[in-house]
């Protein structure tokens, strides 16, 4: 695809220069100043790339161990402070990967006000683009360009551009004779300044001004995407779960209509008088009540039975155990006179009575009662 370069230092209200380059590098549209209604129409099929001037922004490099794209947004503004003129709320930070080496960051800074100028201005055009870019990423390590009174360095002394009175100064003090030098940077003018950075941003590469909270173009089409996708796939799962839970139900719904049959069935069998079929579980518990209460009934019955025929003076009670409406006794009783004498007086209160055992031991007798 074509890339179209657009110079946004001669941005202006009535269009842009601009020049288009092929995949090869070769110019496919020389540079020349065009006005928005025929720049809008070359934009929409090629790859668009503004490039701002370095006059505008700051080149820093910064020791920071590689961080986590949110957390380093957070921290490196904080960490150049001091070097900053400008607050940093009013700054915005890009960064690459691609220039991080040697444990240090290399950051393009420049104000969002000026991001926000140029990207509304191309929007306020119907003009689209996918990066926003600084001239000086047409510099290879140790190279200068002198172009329209400003001077682009990338050396280890200095990264960034200058003004032409403040490029004397630095070579005044840093003796920027030696740029000239060969085995050093050489400032030159090429024929066509601008096609050459073009040529050099389309080889290379270069850090999109783009990122975090002035994400656009392409970018932002791509997030929109992938959330489109992620918003898809979760209606997709939500539909397969629906899908599935429904399905569930409709098993457990033929099943429990199965057993209803069977109950239905089988609660015929035991009762064939009955009208209609009422909840097992309900005729279960009357039924479990119903003996509860029986049983609880029968066991008062016979305690007090039993304390009526019961004399401490003669016996000793050992045990009651009360299960399946029985009340067992254990107890010692004098001689078996006195034993056949309580079962006899139990009798007499219409009391079923069985003997289970009856022993002697020291002198008494041990005896187990049944008491129905």
């Amino acid at each position: 695809m074509n890339k179209l370069f657009l110079f946004s230092n001669l941005l202006q209200d009535e269009g842009c220069y601009c020049l288009q380059l092929e995949p090869s590098g070769a110019i496919s549209l020389a540079g020349s100043f065009r006005p928005y209604a025929e720049i809008r129409p070359l934009a929409e099929t090629c790859e668009t790339i503004i490039v701002e001037s370095t006059v505008n922004a700051s080149i820093f490099t910064l020791d920071l161990p590689w961080l986590a794209e949110r957390k380093a947004r957070q921290a490196i503004p904080y960490a150049l402070e001091d070097k900053l003129a400008q607050p940093v709320e009013l700054l915005h930070v890009a960064f690459d990967k691609k220039f991080y080496s040697n444990n240090q960051y290399l950051l393009a800074i420049i104000s969002k006000e000026r991001i926000r100028y140029i990207t509304n201005k191309l929007i306020e055009h119907g003009i689209d683009f996918s990066a926003i870019t600084l001239d000086w990423f047409a510099l290879a390590p140790n190279e200068s360009l002198n172009i329209e009174n400003v001077l682009l360095i990338n050396d280890e002394q200095f990264k960034g551009a200058l003004t032409s009175e403040l490029a004397s100064l630095y070579g005044k003090d840093n003796n920027l004779s030696s740029l000239n030098d060969k085995e050093t940077a050489s400032p030159f003018f090429p024929d066509d300044a601008y096609v050459w950075m073009a040529k050099r941003l389309t080889e290379g590469k270069f850090i999109n001004l783009c990122q975090g909270e002035m994400e656009h173009g392409h970018q932002r089409d791509t997030l929109k995407k992938k959330l489109k996708i992620i918003g898809a796939l979760f209606v997709l799962w939500l539909l397969v779960v629906i899908g599935t839970n429904a399905f569930n139900l409709y098993i457990v719904q033929k099943k429990n209509h199965q057993l209803d049959e069977q109950i239905a069935s089988t609660y015929r069998q035991f009762f064939p008088n009955a009208k209609q079929i009422i909840s097992p579980k309900f005729r279960i518990e009357q039924l479990i009540k119903k003996s509860t209460d029986e049983e609880q009934n029968q066991f008062w019955f016979l305690i007090n039975q039993f304390a009526k025929t019961f004399n401490p003076e003669k016996y000793t009670l050992e045990q009651l155990r009360f299960q399946n409406k029985t009340l067992t006794i254990n107890l010692l009783s004098p001689d078996f006179a006195n034993l056949e004498q309580l079962e006899n007086q139990l009798k007499q209160l219409h009391i079923n009575v069985k003997q289970i055992q009856a022993a002697t031991r020291e002198k008494q007798v041990a005896a187990t009662l049944e008491l129905s």
